[in-house]
């Protein structure tokens, strides 16, 4: 196409999406630069050149991007969407959760958005609306693991162990090896006082992730709440040693050592 009409500003914006497509965005953003020097203020080539612009997380130029076309084409959903990304990862959840409403008000079957949208009240600790949106996002498409897990959170957040158990063990049905549905369920089955089953999950996760520091402090957590203190400043040591700002697992073995009166060791 642009060997055939080289002025037309078309075929580069076709071109960039393949580029997008595949991540490879200063191609893409040649080529929206040369689309737009063809047809100044084409909103499809600035929504392709605002989507390389978060593929490089150049946040603020890709809003710039978004707000332009927007203004100009305001049903734009993908456009609404991906400002919702922008916000999201900006940690502005209020405008991140009006962008997804408004993708979802011009699309109420985009999973993604309610995904999305359910995510940001996960994270506004709206624990209610987000499982409502999490819902919704896994009617359309149950496949959206990340849904899943996230759900699970909330009814983990909101003492609904077993709904949340039913969560993680469904996404380990579609991703048998996931350390964090494991890490997660074993802390409901912590929760539930069912131990056993608690210390399997967070063996496995560790199988699965040797460094997953998130294991070592819950199965610490949970030695330390059987009482084996030793597995527990074991575990809780591995924490630090992979994570020296985990200061759970500092202040918990600070405990244990006290309770074993190692107090050098609790001191320190």
């Amino acid at each position: 196409q642009i060997r055939n009409h080289p002025d037309s500003a078309d075929g580069y914006i076709n071109r960039s999406k393949a580029y997008n497509d595949k991540d490879q965005f200063e191609s893409a953003l040649s080529d929206c630069r040369t689309a737009l020097r063809l047809s100044p203020g084409n909103t499809l080539a600035l929504r392709q050149r605002g989507f390389a612009y978060l593929g490089k997380q150049k946040l603020d130029s890709a809003r710039e991007d978004f707000n332009y076309i927007l203004n100009r084409v305001p049903k734009d959903t993908l456009v609404w969407y991906w400002r919702g990304l922008v916000n999201y990862i900006q940690n502005k959840l209020p405008q991140a959760i009006n962008d997804y409403s408004e993708a979802i008000a011009l699309d109420a079957t985009y999973a993604k958005a309610w995904r999305n949208r359910g995510e940001a009240y996960y994270w506004a600790e709206k624990y209610d609306s987000a499982i409502t949106d999490l819902s919704i996002a896994l009617l359309y498409d149950p496949k959206l693991i990340r849904a899943l897990y996230n759900r699970g959170m909330c009814y983990y957040y909101t003492s609904k162990q077993e709904l949340a158990i039913k969560d993680f063990t469904a996404g380990l049905e579609i991703e048998p090896t996931n350390s964090d549905f494991f890490n997660s369920r074993g802390m409901c089955y912590l929760q539930l006082k069912k131990y056993d089953l608690a210390l399997n999950d967070f063996n496995d996760a560790l199988r699965n992730n040797p460094t997953y520091t998130g294991a070592f402090v819950n199965r610490g957590n949970l030695y330390k709440r059987t009482g084996k203190k030793e597995s527990a400043i074991a575990d809780y040591t591995q924490a630090l040693m992979n994570d020296s700002s985990q200061l759970d697992a500092l202040y918990n073995r600070g405990l244990l050592y006290n309770d074993l009166k190692k107090f050098d060791e609790a001191i320190i």
